[in-house]
């Protein structure tokens, strides 16, 4: 039972004050309390830490009411609650003494970054703890957890301390004239201090800062948050450790960065012309190139950022995403004049489970030497003596090789995340996102993953404001079949599948682009839908892929992911299982079934569905929109095109396609007692159930819907008898009915409390599947 005990008085504990004299160390303190609160549980608190450097030690002031010692454990937690990687764990004594404080020096490195949250948690194992704390959010960097459960307006006492490498003393940067700061002669090299200390540029009263137009060096450079730096184009400014930038600076020359200890930042999110990279960089926070950034060299390790690439000059290299130090969703993307913000993959590494035809790795792809114009890939490279337009560098054109490259297992890149729109209906968990390296095309067409996976392939259309999808030939907004020198495709890709593709065609440069190409349907039927609204517009492709549930191919769907914009509508269809797909494989519906569509948009307005290709040959005379709203069936194939008006509170499940009307009359008996002991009621006219009821007769099952009644019955002279399985899931994905039924000649029927619309019903009964939409509680 948890009790509070108060005592209005403050304890007030200034152990070491805000921060240690001792060079190299730091504490964060959280010292001011009140009262105190037990437990038989857990305390935690989340924290922030004063400088980036390694945990040492950890104050607690916190005690027990029993004679002698308790045992508990500490745990040290990345990321806010306890739902983070475990970065500690140790046991702790703790003794009765009363307002004692315990220290705990650990035992392990903890290495902790600035900026990041960590939790510490002490459990007690049903042993009554207590804890000192304030009633008041004294420390605004975290919150506490008792039990579990957060409390923002509370605070534990505790004290962290952080021990950080001593640096030298920063030399402050003025050159040869104090007076005259953008005269080149205070940047001359033999101006520079040496390049192993720091340099620091103050601010001024004058407002004049360095303009270097000259070569420079220096160590880590620190420039004041109020102070300014112009590096001129004419200018190379190299950095041996880290960088800090400042508003007013600009980098329009080349910036060299050299690690010197593997542990450099850049911070201040500078915007940099041309920037070569030696060793490994982090860096927290956004930063955009405008022409080249150049890894050849090094690694720039994204923690949980933006890298934004703007140029079609070309990239050497790739970012490296560490997989044990990902904090964040990363999306690297360049600005395109005509097009927008074009998303770009993570470049994957490759590990010892991956399997190389060849032997050869990514690493012979990445480099491209401009100044001398040759040499990559083994050499396979073929400069063309006889062509130079614009250069020695666009001597160079497509050289197939042929390479196969292939992957066994997930890839160590982040799975993709999309923001916005992703909710339940979007099982988006497996999609990984990878790049294609500078300076290969990947032709979509070539790629292959496991068999019985999904074959699709996915990338962001800037001009669509979309993501497009492919499979198998067939493509939603035209996307095209070749994947550019730094663009990216996205896959699904789970632990247990392979995936293979090949660099078909090498080009020397990201600005020698090739269009995309359509390749070939085939002649298969299908059905092309798009919307429009008042937030843009997106399309949907059902196709027909054979004449039974025996002939589907669930490899040949494709996912439907939102769009990056909130506010572009998304349209797809619902699977069998109901996950919302771009791309639907699907054996022709029998006359009379329906298909729902998945429709969502957060703008109201009107909306207009656009039936942009119908090939359905002669199995339908008719292709109904049915709008459920509005209670209204549109023929698409001769009325074309559908407006009506949306409210975003309409719900995703408004609109079905149903393909013809069944003119099949429904089997109703007048009363029968039905398997689980319940009453059949006596339906309607098969008239009245028209076609939104989605019932259709298969060789072994009929299944219909009265209302919120579900109807199972085995088809005459049929195998349909006996123990079946019965599987219900909304159009969003979500199981709702999960049970095994005993079915004989009498059927079954059970009402189901659901909220109105769309649901997937699935019956197995040993090898058999079958799967259709059935709409229920219609008014």
């Amino acid at each position: 039972m948890r009790v509070w005990v108060i005592w209005f008085f403050t304890l007030i504990l200034h152990l070491f004050g805000a921060v240690s004299d001792a060079e190299g160390q730091c504490t964060v303190i959280q010292d001011e309390v009140e009262t105190y609160l037990y437990t038989q549980g857990d305390f935690g608190q989340s924290f922030q830490v004063c400088a980036t450097g390694t945990l040492s030690q950890m104050d607690f002031m916190v005690h027990h009411f029993l004679n002698g010692s308790i045992d508990a454990t500490l745990t040290i937690f990345q990321g806010e609650g306890y739902d983070g990687s475990t970065l500690y764990s140790a046991p702790l004594t703790l003794t009765d003494e009363w307002g004692s404080i315990h220290s705990h020096t650990l035992s392990e490195e903890v290495l902790c970054m600035l900026g990041q949250v960590y939790t510490f948690r002490i459990e007690f194992f049903g042993e009554y703890g207590l804890m000192w704390a304030k009633f008041q959010d004294t420390y605004a960097d975290g919150q506490v957890y008792w039990d579990g459960t957060p409390y923002e307006n509370i605070d534990i006492g505790f004290n962290a301390h952080i021990l950080y490498p001593e640096e030298p003393p920063c030399i402050t940067w003025t050159g040869a004239v104090d007076s005259d700061w953008d005269e080149p002669a205070n940047w001359l090299p033999q101006i520079v201090p040496d390049s192993t200390d720091c340099v620091f540029v103050p601010a001024n009263d004058s407002g004049t800062y360095p303009a270097v137009d000259v070569p420079a060096r220096a160590g880590s450079l620190n420039i004041h948050p109020e102070a300014g730096f112009h590096l001129q184009s004419e200018g190379e400014l190299a950095i041996y450790g880290s960088l800090q930038s400042a508003n007013d600076c600009t980098f329009d020359g080349t910036v060299v960065l050299h690690s010197l200890d593997g542990n450099s930042e850049i911070n201040g999110s500078p915007t940099f012309d041309h920037l070569k990279i030696i060793g490994v960089f982090f860096t927290t926070e956004p930063i955009e190139i405008l022409n080249v950034l150049d890894l050849s060299e090094g690694y720039l390790a994204n923690l949980g950022t933006e890298l934004i690439l703007n140029s079609g000059e070309g990239y050497y290299g790739h970012a490296y995403i560490p997989q044990d130090l990902i904090v964040g969703s990363v999306i690297i993307k360049k600005h395109i004049d005509h097009a927008g913000e074009q998303i770009l993959g993570i470049p994957f590494v490759l590990d010892e489970e991956v399997l190389i035809n060849g032997g050869q790795g990514l690493e012979d792809l990445m480099l491209f030497e401009q100044e001398f114009c040759m040499e990559g890939f083994h050499n396979n490279w073929q400069p063309l003596d006889q062509y130079e337009p614009n250069g020695p560098c666009d001597a160079l054109r497509s050289f197939v090789i042929q390479e196969h490259i292939e992957l066994a297992g997930a890839t160590t890149n982040e799975e993709m995340i999309v923001h916005g729109q992703n909710n339940e209906a979007f099982d988006l968990g497996r999609l990984q996102l990878i790049s294609n390296p500078y300076p290969s095309v990947i032709d979509l067409d070539d790629i292959s993953i496991s068999p019985g996976a999904s074959q699709a392939t996915y990338r962001w259309l800037p001009e669509k404001q979309q993501f497009g999808s492919r499979n198998g030939g067939w493509s939603t907004h035209d996307m095209g079949d070749m994947v550019l020198p730094s663009d990216a495709f996205i896959v699904q890709l789970a632990e247990a599948h392979h995936l293979k593709f090949i660099y078909s065609e090498i080009v020397p440069a990201p600005w020698d682009l090739m269009q995309p190409e359509q390749s070939t349907v085939s002649a298969e039927h299908q059905i092309k839908l798009s919307v429009t609204a008042p937030g843009g517009s997106d399309e949907t492709i059902l196709r027909f892929t054979g004449a039974s549930t025996l002939d589907f191919d669930p490899s040949l769907d494709a996912l439907k992911i939102p769009s990056l914009n909130e506010f572009t509508p998304a349209l797809g269809s619902a699977s069998a299982s109901g996950e919302v797909l771009s791309i639907n494989a699907l054996p022709h519906p029998p006359v009379g079934a329906s298909v729902p569509l998945y429709f969502s948009s957060d703008l109201e307005g009107e909306i207009g569905f656009d039936p942009v290709l119908i090939d359905v040959g002669q199995v339908y005379d008719q292709i109904f929109l049915y709008d459920a709203l509005n209670e209204t069936f549109h023929d698409l194939m001769t009325e074309g095109l559908y407006h009506t008006v949306y409210d975003p509170n309409d719900g995703e499940d408004r609109f079905l396609l149903i393909f013809g009307i069944d003119d099949t009359p429904w089997y109703h008996p007048d009363s029968e007692q039905i398997s689980d002991g319940g009453d059949m009621e006596e339906g309607p006219p098969a008239e009245e159930l028209g076609p939104t009821d989605g019932s259709q007769t298969t060789a072994d099952w009929n299944i219909g819907a009265v209302l919120d009644e579900l109807i199972i019955r085995p088809t005459p002279n049929s195998e349909g008898e006996g123990r079946i399985q019965v599987t219900i899931h909304s159009l969003r994905g979500r199981l709702v009915f999960d049970r095994q039924v005993d079915l004989d000649s009498s059927g079954w029927k059970y009402r189901l409390q659901l909220s109105p619309g769309m649901y997937s019903i699935s019956i197995r009964q040993g090898d058999k599947l079958h799967s259709e939409k059935i709409w229920l509680d219609r008014s």
